[in-house]
């Protein structure tokens, strides 16, 4: 399958990496230096107004400084994502993120 987020629209994944950085796609472009990377930490949260799931994220950097909560679903179906399906994308996202070397965990 080679690298997957080529075949994948940048735009539709919370993150891209790009010239040794990790880009957030938010409407500011977030950008950290992949070096400066302590671990990315991802969370699944209920959300209140329907049964489903959404995906958090924040970078966590190597002088302890924490980005802001950022928010994701996987958008693998029009419906609001269920635990498993959030699973199964962070899955691929930290293997992502595991290519270029950086540290994930995913907060229960």
């Amino acid at each position: 399958s080679g690298d997957w987020s080529s075949d994948v629209c940048s735009s539709d994944l919370p993150f891209y990496i790009r010239n040794h950085k990790l880009i957030v796609s938010n409407l500011m472009l977030t950008a950290y230096p992949i070096a400066q990377i302590q671990q990315v930490e991802f969370s699944i949260n209920r959300t209140t107004h329907a049964k489903g799931c959404i995906g958090h994220f924040r970078i966590v950097q190597r002088n302890g400084k924490r980005s802001m909560n950022f928010n994701f679903s996987s958008k693998l179906s029009l419906n609001v994502d269920s635990q498993a399906e959030l699973n199964q994308y962070i899955e691929q996202l930290q293997q992502q993120l595991a290519q270029h070397g950086i540290h994930s965990i995913l907060k229960k």
